[in-house]
């Protein structure tokens, strides 16, 4: 199989929550450059992290505490 370098993408490997978070804030900012306003920040961003620690919270009734955590190493724009 030939792929372009622009449509290969890299295999990470993700731990914890705080990782799988922290990957796709970084993927989405380097696909996305447009949504970062000038002081750093991601509104939409944040709004895909709020939804899918809703979607974590929906798909993991019997452990509320692994969903408390991710919240709790929530990493800033």
């Amino acid at each position: 199989m030939n792929l372009s370098a622009d449509s290969m993408t890299l295999a990470h490997k993700v731990h914890t929550y705080a990782d799988l978070l922290q990957q796709i804030r970084n993927d989405l900012r380097i696909q996305h450059p447009e949504w970062i306003k000038p002081n750093g920040q991601c509104p939409t961003c944040d709004s895909y992290e709020a939804r899918l620690i809703e979607l974590l919270d929906a798909s993991i009734p019997g452990e509320p505490d692994v969903v408390q955590n991710f919240k709790a190493q929530r990493v800033p724009c």
